[in-house]
């Protein structure tokens, strides 16, 4: 037995894609060559579902400017905060009158929904500098350069559809149910390309 887009996960997918050994398609071990079994079906309807009109490297590049802006969202938040917590007190003490942050508490607030990091100290700052620093490293890592005009890795398609859909990456997901998320995807890429483009 092989498996269908109803049973195969990304995970196990996009091993298949990375290291195109289809002896991974089966549901369980089974001395008998995959070879012997329809593969072909399995992997045209797998085509099927990821190739009717859905543009990958849209998806992939929009997400990419996603991702890098949540990235430098992060690090203003971070200099803005420092500034209002860490700078601000000091220059306080020379002027001996204390200045209001309003901005402080939105920033805070922004943090918090973003990376779930409550910053109540300056250790609360260091965190949300090492979650930056995860995110840029996590950022380089998912969207490594493609030389040559080499199609995009299914595991890569995978994290910017889940970028784009603002969900988060699971490869445990079906296939079957991935292609639906795929289908959104590709239309709110779509549809950011198009503003990007009237906008110059």
């Amino acid at each position: 037995m092989l498996h269908t887009v109803n049973s195969l996960t990304i995970r196990k997918y996009g091993e298949i894609d990375r290291t195109g050994n289809l002896s991974l398609l089966r549901k369980w071990y089974n001395v008998f060559p995959v070879s012997w079994f329809d593969y072909q079906k399995t992997l045209s309807t797998i085509g099927q579902l990821f190739n009717k009109g859905i543009d990958k490297t849209i998806i992939n590049e929009v997400a990419k400017l996603i991702s890098y802006n949540n990235i430098l969202i992060l690090e203003a938040l971070h200099s803005a905060i420092y500034n209002l917590i860490v700078l601000k007190a000091g220059n306080d003490v020379f002027k001996k009158k204390a200045r209001k942050t309003e901005n402080l508490r939105q920033y805070l607030l922004t943090v918090k929904e973003i990376t779930g990091i409550e910053i109540k100290d300056i250790a609360g700052l260091d965190l949300l500098k090492k979650e930056t620093q995860r995110r840029i490293d996590k950022y380089h890592e998912r969207y490594r350069t493609i030389i040559n005009n080499d199609s995009i890795p299914f595991t890569q398609f995978a994290y910017s559809v889940f970028v784009l859909i603002e969900m988060p990456y699971n490869p445990d997901m079906l296939l079957s149910e991935f292609a639906d998320l795929v289908i959104i995807a590709d239309k709110k890429a779509k549809s950011l390309e198009k503003i990007k483009s009237k906008n110059g």
